[in-house]
Protein backbone atom coordinates (compact mmCIF):
# COMPACT_ATOMS: atom_id res chain seq x y z
CA UNK A 1 0.00 0.00 0.00
CA UNK A 2 1.10 3.50 -0.76
CA UNK A 3 1.42 6.16 1.92
CA UNK A 4 0.69 9.06 -0.42
CA UNK A 5 -1.47 9.22 -3.53
CA UNK A 6 -1.39 12.25 -5.83
CA UNK A 7 -4.11 12.36 -8.48
CA UNK A 8 -3.91 16.09 -9.03
CA UNK A 9 -5.25 17.49 -12.31
CA UNK A 10 -5.97 14.07 -13.84
CA UNK A 11 -9.45 14.77 -15.23
CA UNK A 12 -11.07 12.40 -12.71
CA UNK A 13 -14.87 12.66 -12.63
CA UNK A 14 -15.72 10.34 -9.72
CA UNK A 15 -14.14 9.39 -6.43
CA UNK A 16 -11.93 6.31 -7.05
CA UNK A 17 -13.28 3.42 -4.94
CA UNK A 18 -9.94 1.61 -5.28
CA UNK A 19 -8.66 3.90 -2.52
CA UNK A 20 -10.77 1.93 -0.01
CA UNK A 21 -8.16 -0.83 -0.08
CA UNK A 22 -5.22 1.44 0.78
CA UNK A 23 -5.18 0.93 4.53
CA UNK A 24 -1.75 2.60 4.89
CA UNK A 25 -2.80 5.73 3.01
CA UNK A 26 -1.53 8.79 4.88
CA UNK A 27 -2.15 11.61 2.39
CA UNK A 28 -4.22 12.08 -0.74
CA UNK A 29 -4.32 14.97 -3.19
CA UNK A 30 -7.14 14.87 -5.72
CA UNK A 31 -7.28 18.60 -6.36
CA UNK A 32 -8.04 20.24 -9.71
CA UNK A 33 -10.29 17.51 -11.09
CA UNK A 34 -13.96 17.30 -12.05
CA UNK A 35 -15.19 15.04 -9.25
CA UNK A 36 -18.91 15.51 -8.59
CA UNK A 37 -21.30 14.45 -5.85
CA UNK A 38 -20.52 13.79 -2.22
CA UNK A 39 -17.24 12.89 -0.55
CA UNK A 40 -17.69 9.22 0.40
CA UNK A 41 -18.13 8.27 4.03
CA UNK A 42 -15.71 5.33 3.75
CA UNK A 43 -12.82 7.78 3.27
CA UNK A 44 -12.91 8.65 6.98
CA UNK A 45 -12.49 4.99 7.97
CA UNK A 46 -8.99 4.73 6.48
CA UNK A 47 -6.99 4.31 9.70
CA UNK A 48 -3.85 6.32 8.86
CA UNK A 49 -5.31 9.04 6.65
CA UNK A 50 -4.09 12.42 7.87
CA UNK A 51 -4.26 14.82 4.91
CA UNK A 52 -7.05 15.08 2.31
CA UNK A 53 -6.84 17.69 -0.45
CA UNK A 54 -9.94 17.78 -2.67
CA UNK A 55 -9.97 21.45 -3.60
CA UNK A 56 -11.05 22.71 -7.02
CA UNK A 57 -13.60 19.97 -7.77
CA UNK A 58 -17.40 19.86 -7.95
CA UNK A 59 -18.25 18.27 -4.57
CA UNK A 60 -21.59 19.24 -3.05
CA UNK A 61 -21.31 17.71 0.40
CA UNK A 62 -20.51 14.61 2.42
CA UNK A 63 -22.06 11.14 2.57
CA UNK A 64 -23.28 10.12 5.99
CA UNK A 65 -22.60 11.78 9.31
CA UNK A 66 -19.92 14.38 9.90
CA UNK A 67 -19.21 12.56 13.18
CA UNK A 68 -17.24 10.02 11.16
CA UNK A 69 -14.94 12.76 9.90
CA UNK A 70 -14.59 14.30 13.37
CA UNK A 71 -13.71 10.89 14.85
CA UNK A 72 -11.29 9.97 12.05
CA UNK A 73 -7.50 10.31 11.87
CA UNK A 74 -7.82 13.19 9.37
CA UNK A 75 -6.09 16.32 10.68
CA UNK A 76 -6.16 18.47 7.53
CA UNK A 77 -9.02 18.66 5.02
CA UNK A 78 -8.69 21.13 2.13
CA UNK A 79 -12.04 21.81 0.41
CA UNK A 80 -11.73 25.23 -1.21
CA UNK A 81 -13.05 25.97 -4.72
CA UNK A 82 -15.79 23.33 -4.87
CA UNK A 83 -18.80 24.68 -6.79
Amino acid sequence: DSGTVVLKQCGIKEFPNILKSLQNLYAIDMSINEITGKIPEWLWSLPRLNLVVVSDNLFDGFEGSMKNLVNSSVQILVLDKNY
